[in-house]
């Protein structure tokens, strides 16, 4: 019985996490009951990891889920650099590039950040059930505070500073398919980025590799892209996203997709994520501490993606533990990721980081979501002594010799 218990008790839970990350479809009692076999993959580790020492434990026994760079400012000797080489997924993370490409067209002049925008526009790159519940708080949020007038129009600056509050993937598309075609290989040629790669739109992401627009199954789509060049791949993401927003299909793409999702059962979606764009968190917290530092861009162009950035301050909780914290954060099926700099409130030491939870056991990935444990390990990663002095501990026993 107790069993039954907890078991009734996680679908619930994984319903509501369900609803909440890509929006209230009423299909969803029924896309989490024929997801019962992902549910339960890892589901042994649920009641383990209710603490951060339990998901310490979970990253011992699953080194191979986690990547993270955790750079001390000042203090080289205090770096921890865990699988910090690894290719993982960026997701959402690589708004940070984006958002730093805005900043540099803003100091050079070659953009207005009050440029005024539709909200409307921004709509059409949103895929039903794909973190829908993002694009509409944001759109609540900025129509509440004033960031969205009565004409439904925003500026530039407002829809960078929502599409970090609410990590809003169809956001995300629009500002990163309407940048100059030469200002993100200008970001990553000023930046010496070489283990990184370029993003491309999550809805053209989702498309290419959705058996319910594809016509084919999950599993041949995935390796046929994984056997195609990524020049290639490229191209078909982009034709994906350019049909979905303006091309003929819309309308029918959009019925397929509200009545069967992408065809996907959560273990399928975590697994197209292995062709998303990649980083390294080595490689992303290197990246922010030069941007921080001011070495790689013009000081108002790095302070002005730092202030972004800072906006979780407004949660008072925070000030216990740091006197400035900046973050972005992601979760999507299998992901939950993020990139932060904070100040200790106790050291005073400034650490950067990257960390990267990525092919996460489904059930961990639920369990992990419901609770934003992925936050608080790695805002404790920066002022928890004793959480720090475990991940080297779990460095050492496996065998990682990264500095």
């Amino acid at each position: 019985m107790k069993a039954y218990n907890v078991a009734a008790l996680f679908i619930s839970v994984a319903l509501i996490i369900f609803l909440v990350i890509f929006g209230l479809n009423p299909d969803g009692f029924r896309t989490v009951l024929e997801n019962r076999e992902s549910l339960a993959e890892g589901s042994e580790w649920v009641e383990k990891t209710y603490s951060i020492q339990g998901l310490t434990e979970y990253i011992d026994e699953h080194p191979e889920f986690v990547s993270l760079a955790s750079m001390v400012v000042g203090h080289p000797d205090s770096t921890l650099m865990f699988r910090a080489d690894t290719p993982r997924t960026m997701g959402m993370t690589a708004g940070v590039l984006v958002s730093l490409a805005y900043e540099d067209l803003f100091f050079r002049d070659a953009e207005d950040p009050n440029r005024k925008i539709r909200w409307e526009d921004t709509g059409r790159y949103q895929l039903p059930g794909i973190n829908e519940s993002n694009h509409r708080e944001a759109a609540r949020y900025g129509r509440r505070n004033g960031l969205i007038d009565s004409n439904g129009e925003l500026t530039l600056d407002s829809a960078l500073n929502l599409m970090i509050r609410y990590n809003d993937p169809a956001l995300f598309d629009y500002l990163l398919l309407n940048l100059p075609e030469q200002e993100m290989a200008r970001i990553y040629s000023t930046a010496g980025l070489q283990h990184t790669d370029v993003p491309l739109p999550f809805s053209g992401l989702y498309l290419a590799l959705a058996p319910s627009i594809q016509k084919g199954p999950a599993e041949e789509l995935l390796g046929q892209w994984q056997n195609s060049g990524p020049a290639q791949f490229r191209q078909e993401v982009l034709n994906q996203t350019d049909r979905f927003v303006s091309g003929t299909e819309r309308d029918g793409w959009l019925e397929v997709l509200e009545r069967n999702r992408l065809g996907l059962t959560f273990m399928q979606e975590r697994d197209i994520l292995t062709l998303f764009p990649k980083t390294t968190a080595r490689e992303m917290a290197e990246f922010l501490s030069q941007i921080r530092s001011g070495s790689l861009f013009p000081n108002e162009v790095s302070r002005n993606l730092l202030n972004r950035m800072r906006w979780q301050l407004e949660d008072a909780s925070l000030s216990r533990n740091f006197t400035d914290y900046g973050s972005w954060y992601d979760n999507r099926v299998g992901l939950l990721n993020g990139v932060d700099f904070g100040t200790s409130h106790y050291t005073e030491d400034t650490t950067v980081q990257a960390v990267f939870f990525d092919q996460l056991h489904i059930a961990v990935w639920f369990h992990m979501s419901s609770n934003h444990m992925h936050q608080d390990f790695q805002q404790r990663l920066i002022w928890d002594p004793a959480l720090i002095e475990t991940m080297m501990k779990i460095r050492q026993e496996n065998g990682t010799t990264e500095p």
